[in-house]
């Protein structure tokens, strides 16, 4: 079983994954990247646990589409089991099982839990811009390990 938890750091979110299994967690990863909540990597911080990088916008909808998803799988198989019945799941919904989709993703992120681990994690983390590189006009965030040197 997964738990998910984040941390906000200004507008971008970390959303910790954590799991019983590095399988059971990559699966859960992709799952939000499928669904559109990161087109970045996932970061392993230890056996059982990680993060990616996202927005609360990105993650609202991917929960949206996750939702929606699992409903419209459950319909099918009750199809299978009522062909005459399974119609009924969201007849007369305007919008379809999207309404309640929205409304199960809203619930998830209202109860989202703040990452303790990760805002540990994190504030080791010395983040520095660099107003000097020769490639860009532009300043550069840069991350630095504990030690102080630029990664």
């Amino acid at each position: 079983m997964t738990e998910i938890k984040y941390s906000k750091k200004g507008t971008t979110w970390a959303i910790e994954i954590q799991g019983d299994s590095k399988q059971e967690i990559t699966e859960r990863f992709w799952s939000f990247w499928n669904h559109g909540a990161t087109d970045g990597e996932f970061h392993w911080l230890n056996e059982e646990r990680g993060y990616f990088w996202t927005d609360e916008k990105r993650f609202s909808k991917s929960l949206e589409n996750i939702f929606l998803f699992k409903m419209l799988n459950e319909s099918d198989e009750l199809r299978e089991k009522d062909p005459d019945g399974w119609a009924h799941c969201c007849k007369g919904v305007k919008g379809g099982f999207l309404p309640r989709a929205k409304e199960l993703a809203k619930e998830a992120l209202d109860t989202l839990e703040a990452s303790e681990y990760f805002g540990r994690f994190s504030d080791a983390l010395d983040f520095q811009y660099s107003w000097n590189d020769q490639r860009e006009s532009n300043p550069l965030l840069r991350e630095c390990n504990k030690s102080g040197e630029v990664n």
